[in-house]
């Protein structure tokens, strides 16, 4: 209780003293906020109405992938996810590709949810394992984000059949969620391979161009993991292409040497008088050989100029790597030998660092909500932030047991609600599913919670216990943005009509 009373006098003399150390937070803010270039998705991560398993969101994607095949073709899932698997067997000088639209009805607001949705796509379609999938969602999400309105290129990379069904409003991956319903057409651009059963269904180079391996350099750990799998990949691509060139080239070889056999055979039948039709036609072959040889030539040299490639990415990656660990601190380095020595490892003494928690607000179109961060008094050097940035500024309180909030956002299967803030780690801890008013006020008393909620349409104050479950309503309605005074068992509100009074234990009902 100390330690939270504490943080609470901290908190309060930061807000008015702390200008120094301030600064340097917001000077750090205005510095990312600037860094346009750079893809940072923004994602939610307050009280949802209902929460889906991994197998439930993954199972999306699965369902829209089970009918692809090699000809075009048009899945949805509930109306609320669709694929345009856009195909053109007729064209051979731009690209195919699968087109996912979510519609507005769509309630993905967390880019792994909507990589999971893909992954579980290339999983069913194209049979990729869950390890691939799940790496081909990187890249195809930053390459979507890399190229958001972008038309020009779509117009100039794909054919028609693709274009035609991309708008320049909507085409791409926007970085914030609140973004994507409605207004979302993720390309996935495939090559001529796909759904044929052999690997390369993706167009794995296309997905990992200059621009988007850039964008990836750019995140903490410089994208190195998913780029290694990725050229692992590549590398069983063309294992695979050589070994059906091999086996094309054998059997075309194979034909070459029937046919002119064949052909020595009709020669000397014909006896001089000319060359009959069936030599013709048997020379006629030989040329399709020959042209089939050609074609197999060039194959090769496009596999070669691939493993050049892949070669220098591999080097690139060496380098990335190479400067990961140079920039490691020596503590990084400790605690990489504490988790692989075997002795248990000895106590260090470290510097006393004193930290604030701080909340950064900043507006919308809901009015102010806020981000927590933990800062280090002396430097102002932020150490962690809190992955909500919904905090709602007049339902933010310290509790004995954590920071209590209302936070969240409406809208798909976002709800605002109360959560539960673990005050060190910053991490939710807990999480309401009851609609509670967007600016209510948050009292706690005797292991309860007080909040103004929705209920039986209208603003009810409700009771929730320590888990965040709502146990009691009361039966008259009230002024949703009522302030909320506990004497004793009464509660003292605003009812709708704005007349105060106070509600006993007996005008509560319980929730079943």
């Amino acid at each position: 209780m100390k330690k939270v009373f504490f943080n609470i006098v901290l908190f309060l003399f930061i807000s008015v003293c702390f200008q120094a150390s301030a600064e340097t937070v917001f000077e750090e803010e205005l510095r990312t906020a600037g860094e346009d270039d750079t893809i940072v998705f923004r994602n939610y991560s307050g009280p949802h109405k209902k929460i889906d398993t991994v197998d439930q969101i993954l199972g999306i994607g699965r369902s829209l992938g089970a009918g692809v095949g090699q000809e075009a073709g048009d899945f949805n899932y509930f109306a609320k996810y669709r694929i345009i698997h856009a195909v053109d067997n007729t064209v051979t000088d731009a690209l195919d590709a699968d087109i996912l639209i979510l519609s507005q009805e769509a309630a993905v607001d967390h880019i792994v949810n909507l990589r999971r949705i893909i992954s579980g796509y290339l999983e069913s379609a194209y049979d990729y394992d869950r390890a691939q999938a799940d790496m081909l969602s990187i890249f195809i999400t930053v390459y979507n984000a890399v190229h958001r309105n972008d038309i020009g290129y779509f117009t100039e990379k794909y054919k028609a059949v693709v274009y035609r069904n991309l708008s320049k409003e909507k085409a791409g991956l926007a970085l914030s969620y609140d973004l994507w319903p409605g207004n979302t057409m993720i390309v996935i651009p495939l090559t001529p391979k796909a759904g044929s059963g052999a690997l390369g269904d993706l167009d794995s180079d296309v997905l990992t161009e200059e621009g988007v391996i850039e964008k990836l350099r750019e995140e903490d750990g410089q994208g190195i993991e998913p780029r290694r799998e990725i050229v692992e990949l590549k590398e069983d691509e063309i294992l695979e292409e050589r070994q059906e060139i091999k086996k094309e080239r054998e059997e075309l070889e194979q034909r070459q040497q029937e046919l002119i056999e064949k052909k020595e055979e009709l020669e000397k039948e014909a006896d001089g008088t000319g060359k009959p039709e069936a030599v013709e036609a048997v020379e006629a072959e030989l040329e399709q050989v020959a042209e089939g040889q050609t074609v197999l030539d060039e194959r090769e040299k496009q596999v070669e100029k691939r493993e050049e490639s892949i070669l220098l990415e591999r080097e690139s990656i060496a380098e990335d790597q190479k400067d990961e660990i140079s920039r490691e601190t020596p503590a990084d380095r400790a605690d990489k030998a504490s988790e692989t020595a075997t002795e248990a490892p000895q106590p260090v003494r470290a510097a006393k660092v004193i930290t604030v928690p701080f909340l950064k607000l900043s507006s919308g179109s809901g009015g102010y909500t806020g981000q927590l961060l933990l800062i280090d008094l002396d430097s102002g050097k932020i150490l962690k932030r809190s992955e909500i940035d919904s905090i709602r500024l007049r339902g933010y309180r310290y509790t004995s047991d954590g920071i209590l909030s209302v936070a969240g956002d409406s809208g798909g299967n976002r709800i605002v609600s109360i959560v539960k803030i673990d005050p060190e780690s910053l991490e939710i801890l807990q999480s309401g599913t009851v609609e509670v008013f967007i600016d209510s006020a948050v009292i706690e008393s005797g292991g309860s919670y007080y909040a103004v909620v929705q209920s039986d349409g209208g603003w009810r104050i409700g009771i929730f216990n320590k888990n965040l479950e709502l146990k009691q309503v009361s039966a008259a309605e009230v002024f949703p943005a009522t302030e909320i005074y506990l004497r004793g068992e009464d509660v003292v509100v605003q009812d709708k009509n704005g007349t105060v009074r106070g509600l006993r234990k007996d005008d509560f009902i319980t929730v079943p």
